[in-house]
């Protein structure tokens, strides 16, 4: 068995050397960013907004949670960074490029098919990380150049804007339409409780009976909690017309890198990762042997 561990071990090195001399070097081109709402923005306010965007609860139960490494990662967004035109790729898609560098060319695929396969390849070529204790949010590309690692990144930048944006906006909008329904619903209903307290001192000039003192205090407070939960609607749909209104978020970009160097995987790193396997190799050889044994 220790043979057998000797020579997995030596071919999964030998793999790996030549893995490490011919692996394609990537650009790197990163943005570390917080969210803020311009002038607005104060240390309360990122902390509110951190949490917002993925770490932990967010304060206003009511707003859309945003996780920016669910942006990111997500396939819409994948799609449109494959069918996106690029000038450092003289105004061609990703995917076009992409399937240039194939080495065995399959004509019968469909796009959707290509978009799908291709839209894997995201995971290594773009790494998202928010710090769990600043809210630092930090996006990395890696490609074959650094102006397309410069392209990408600014497009998810501009991307993760606008969709945050659109969000909070769809989801203030959805707010003021059951607002302004409620509100009608709720000012009918104040109308219909006013008019059963004026029918009853039209009806009841003079209550001195107890069972009549009842029914008025009883009619009284329910045209003023009515009331009260009106007044309640209309400034609940100001606040939000008022959020329509307010300056949208925006990012303030604590730095921008664009490394000019080619990167590529650490040798130490790829030993890792034989090592790993060839732990993986020693217990399954064990447990073939134990199972052997009885």
């Amino acid at each position: 068995m220790n043979t057998k561990i000797t020579k997995s071990f030596l071919i999964i090195l030998f793999i790996s050397m030549f893995y490490f001399f011919v692996q394609k070097e990537k650009y790197e081109s990163l943005i570390s960013m917080y969210p803020s709402y311009g002038d607005d923005f104060n240390n309360s306010s990122l902390m509110s907004l951190v949490d917002d965007f993925g770490i932990g609860q967010g304060l206003n139960t009511t707003d859309p949670v945003i996780y920016v490494p669910d942006i990111v990662n997500s396939y819409i967004l994948r799609k449109e960074l494959l069918l996106k035109k690029y000038d450092s790729l003289e105004n061609r898609t990703l995917l076009d490029y992409f399937e240039s560098k194939r080495l065995i060319k399959i004509f019968n695929y469909e796009q959707s098919e290509l978009i799908d396969e291709y839209s894997e390849d995201f995971d290594d070529l773009i790494k998202v990380d928010i710090g769990r204790t600043s809210g630092l949010i930090t996006i990395s590309t890696y490609f074959d150049t650094l102006d397309l690692s410069v392209e990408v990144r600014d497009f998810i930048y501009n991307y993760l804007i606008n969709f945050i944006n659109k969000s909070y906006k769809d989801s203030s909008e959805a707010k003021v339409k059951y607002i302004n329904q409620r509100k009608i619903e709720v000012k009918d209903e104040l109308e219909f409780r006013e008019n059963q307290l004026k029918d009853f001192l039209v009806q009841n000039k003079d209550f001195d009976s107890p069972l009549l003192q009842i029914e008025y205090l009883r009619l009284s407070r329910e045209v003023e909690l009515t009331n009260t939960v009106y007044a309640l609607l209309v400034q609940q749909v100001e606040t939000e017309k008022l959020s329509l209104k307010k300056e949208e978020l925006n990012f303030v970009v604590s730095d921008i890198y664009n490394n000019p160097k080619a990167v590529k995987m650490e040798f130490i790193e790829i030993l890792m990762i034989d090592l790993l396997i060839l732990m993986s190799i020693i217990v399954i050889f064990n447990r073939k042997k134990l199972k052997l044994n009885l």
